[in-house]
Protein backbone atom coordinates (compact mmCIF):
# COMPACT_ATOMS: atom_id res chain seq x y z
CA UNK A 1 0.00 0.00 0.00
CA UNK A 2 3.06 2.34 0.77
CA UNK A 3 4.48 1.50 -2.32
CA UNK A 4 0.79 2.83 -4.33
CA UNK A 5 0.68 5.85 -1.90
CA UNK A 6 4.62 6.60 -3.01
CA UNK A 7 4.30 6.50 -6.88
CA UNK A 8 0.79 8.66 -6.70
CA UNK A 9 2.79 11.22 -4.44
CA UNK A 10 5.90 11.09 -7.09
CA UNK A 11 3.51 10.87 -9.94
CA UNK A 12 1.44 14.62 -8.94
CA UNK A 13 4.58 15.54 -8.04
CA UNK A 14 5.99 15.56 -11.53
CA UNK A 15 2.80 16.80 -12.94
CA UNK A 16 2.62 19.59 -11.02
CA UNK A 17 6.26 20.68 -11.62
CA UNK A 18 5.59 19.94 -15.38
CA UNK A 19 2.67 22.29 -15.32
CA UNK A 20 4.63 25.32 -13.45
CA UNK A 21 8.02 24.83 -15.43
CA UNK A 22 5.14 25.75 -18.63
CA UNK A 23 3.19 28.11 -16.83
CA UNK A 24 5.99 30.04 -14.54
CA UNK A 25 6.77 33.38 -16.95
CA UNK A 26 2.67 34.02 -17.19
CA UNK A 27 2.65 33.92 -12.95
CA UNK A 28 5.78 34.90 -12.39
CA UNK A 29 6.46 37.75 -15.29
CA UNK A 30 10.26 36.66 -14.50
CA UNK A 31 12.33 34.29 -16.88
CA UNK A 32 12.58 30.28 -15.31
CA UNK A 33 15.34 29.48 -13.00
CA UNK A 34 17.87 27.06 -14.94
CA UNK A 35 16.32 24.14 -12.72
CA UNK A 36 13.10 24.71 -13.87
CA UNK A 37 13.92 25.59 -17.48
CA UNK A 38 15.66 21.93 -17.91
CA UNK A 39 12.22 20.76 -16.62
CA UNK A 40 10.16 22.55 -19.19
CA UNK A 41 12.75 21.46 -21.95
CA UNK A 42 11.96 17.69 -21.26
CA UNK A 43 8.30 18.24 -20.57
CA UNK A 44 7.91 19.76 -24.33
CA UNK A 45 10.03 16.70 -25.87
CA UNK A 46 6.96 14.68 -24.21
CA UNK A 47 3.90 14.25 -26.35
CA UNK A 48 1.70 15.25 -23.50
CA UNK A 49 3.75 18.23 -22.42
CA UNK A 50 3.22 20.00 -26.15
CA UNK A 51 -0.29 19.14 -25.30
CA UNK A 52 -0.69 20.39 -21.88
CA UNK A 53 1.27 23.73 -23.38
CA UNK A 54 -1.44 24.26 -26.04
CA UNK A 55 -4.40 24.04 -23.46
CA UNK A 56 -2.53 26.11 -21.13
CA UNK A 57 -2.20 28.56 -23.89
CA UNK A 58 1.81 28.71 -23.84
CA UNK A 59 3.31 27.20 -26.98
CA UNK A 60 4.35 31.09 -28.19
CA UNK A 61 6.39 32.20 -25.39
CA UNK A 62 7.18 35.45 -26.89
CA UNK A 63 4.15 37.68 -26.30
CA UNK A 64 3.06 35.93 -22.63
CA UNK A 65 1.30 38.53 -21.05
CA UNK A 66 1.28 37.85 -16.71
CA UNK A 67 -1.63 37.01 -15.10
CA UNK A 68 -2.36 39.03 -12.04
CA UNK A 69 -2.97 35.87 -9.62
CA UNK A 70 -4.69 38.14 -7.43
CA UNK A 71 -6.98 39.58 -9.40
CA UNK A 72 -7.99 36.02 -10.75
CA UNK A 73 -8.09 34.84 -7.10
CA UNK A 74 -10.63 37.45 -6.09
CA UNK A 75 -12.42 36.84 -9.50
CA UNK A 76 -12.61 33.39 -8.38
CA UNK A 77 -13.33 33.85 -4.78
CA UNK A 78 -16.25 36.71 -6.03
CA UNK A 79 -17.93 34.29 -8.30
CA UNK A 80 -18.04 31.28 -5.81
CA UNK A 81 -19.72 34.18 -2.95
CA UNK A 82 -22.28 34.75 -5.90
CA UNK A 83 -23.07 31.18 -6.23
CA UNK A 84 -22.82 30.33 -2.82
CA UNK A 85 -25.71 33.19 -1.79
CA UNK A 86 -27.88 32.26 -5.15
CA UNK A 87 -28.04 28.61 -3.63
CA UNK A 88 -28.74 29.77 0.29
CA UNK A 89 -31.58 32.42 -1.93
CA UNK A 90 -32.98 29.17 -3.41
CA UNK A 91 -32.82 27.05 -0.34
CA UNK A 92 -34.22 29.75 2.06
CA UNK A 93 -37.26 30.09 -0.51
CA UNK A 94 -38.04 26.37 -1.60
CA UNK A 95 -38.13 26.01 2.55
CA UNK A 96 -40.56 28.41 3.05
CA UNK A 97 -42.63 26.98 0.41
CA UNK A 98 -42.62 23.73 1.71
CA UNK A 99 -43.76 25.45 5.68
CA UNK A 100 -46.53 27.37 3.23
CA UNK A 101 -47.93 24.30 1.69
CA UNK A 102 -47.40 22.49 4.94
CA UNK A 103 -50.03 25.33 6.59
CA UNK A 104 -52.37 25.34 3.74
CA UNK A 105 -52.94 21.73 3.53
CA UNK A 106 -54.07 21.95 7.38
CA UNK A 107 -56.47 24.32 6.56
CA UNK A 108 -60.41 22.87 5.93
CA UNK A 109 -61.01 22.23 1.94
CA UNK A 110 -63.46 25.65 1.91
CA UNK A 111 -59.94 27.67 2.75
CA UNK A 112 -57.81 25.32 1.17
CA UNK A 113 -60.11 26.47 -2.02
CA UNK A 114 -59.61 30.18 -0.97
CA UNK A 115 -56.25 30.52 -0.26
CA UNK A 116 -55.87 28.68 -4.33
CA UNK A 117 -57.96 31.20 -5.61
CA UNK A 118 -55.63 33.84 -4.50
CA UNK A 119 -53.01 32.76 -5.27
CA UNK A 120 -54.02 31.48 -8.99
CA UNK A 121 -55.63 35.02 -9.70
CA UNK A 122 -54.60 36.28 -12.76
CA UNK A 123 -52.71 39.72 -12.45
CA UNK A 124 -55.36 42.93 -13.57
CA UNK A 125 -52.77 45.46 -15.50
Amino acid sequence: MWLLQFVAALVITGGSVGVVSLIWPRISGEPRPAPLQNVHDYVLTTPLGNQAAQILGVTDEGNLEPVDVGSVASSVAGSIVSSVEEKAQEFVAKKAAEQLLQRIQTLPADQQQEVLELLCKPQEN
